[in-house]
């Protein structure tokens, strides 16, 4: 939780005075609020006399600041600036004394993007926040993009494996001349411009799964073209 800075000392028995945001308290035995608001000098703890009766002394004491003979009350101004102002500010007490001191807080254009710690120290919430967005989305993206080209290489090396396996099971088995034979044939055994279905050619897929991939069970054989393998021709269409 922010909380807004003081200028309470050491020694005082109220020390650290912490205040949270949009609260206030009462201290030096009830006759002190102090209180914290972002809108008052740049978070800096706003005290000023709270006209109570205080609990364990018969009277409030004195709490001035003398500046050049002029006495100011705690929590009034004693100098204003374009950017800063000067002001009588809350110290702490003890031994029936209410220490005071001159203190000097910023006025901002916007102070709500600034939130401050215990000891003063402004961060700006949205400095650097740019950056983490970014490691946000390339935390999502790389994986992303790694899977989509892990996923097309892949899928080209399988198209590149199964033409070059149908190659070389061409090639073993003389695939070549017999589907330039094959097509001649079909080719001649045509009249009128009709073709005769007495010859059936088979694509190659057709082939594989046939003879389950050229399984040595199913070979027949070896002749003049290469091995001879049987088909099981499950449908024909």
């Amino acid at each position: 939780m922010a909380v807004c800075s003081s200028v309470v000392r050491d020694d005082s028995l109220d020390y650290p005075l912490l205040v949270p945001t949009n609260s206030y308290v009462y201290t030096a035995n009830g006759c002190v609020r102090c209180k914290c608001d972002a809108a008052y000098y740049n978070w800096t703890l706003q005290c000023e006399p709270s006209h109570l009766k205080p609990t364990n002394w018969s009277t409030c004491p004195s709490m001035q600041c003398n500046i050049s003979s002029n006495m100011y009350i705690i929590g009034s101004t004693t100098h204003s600036g374009s950017h800063n102002v000067t002001f009588c500010a809350y110290s702490g007490y003890g031994n029936q004394t209410i220490f005071t001191t001159l203190a000097t807080g910023v006025t901002l254009p916007d102070n709500s993007d600034r939130v401050h710690s215990g000891k003063g120290n402004s961060i700006d919430h949205k400095q650097g926040r740019w950056w983490i967005w970014l490691v946000v989305v390339a935390v999502i993206a790389i994986p992303i993009l790694f899977y989509l080209c892990n996923l097309i290489w892949k899928k080209y090396k399988t198209k590149v494996d199964r033409k070059r396996k149908q190659k070389k099971l061409i090639w073993e088995i003389g695939g070549g001349t017999i589907a330039s034979t094959l097509y001649n044939k079909a080719k001649g055994n045509t009249k009128d411009g009709k073709t005769n279905h007495e010859m059936r050619i088979f694509s190659f897929e057709s082939i594989v799964a046939a003879t389950n991939e050229f399984s040595i069970a199913n070979k027949l054989g070896e002749g003049g073209f290469g091995p001879v393998y049987k088909l099981v021709l499950l449908c024909l269409i």
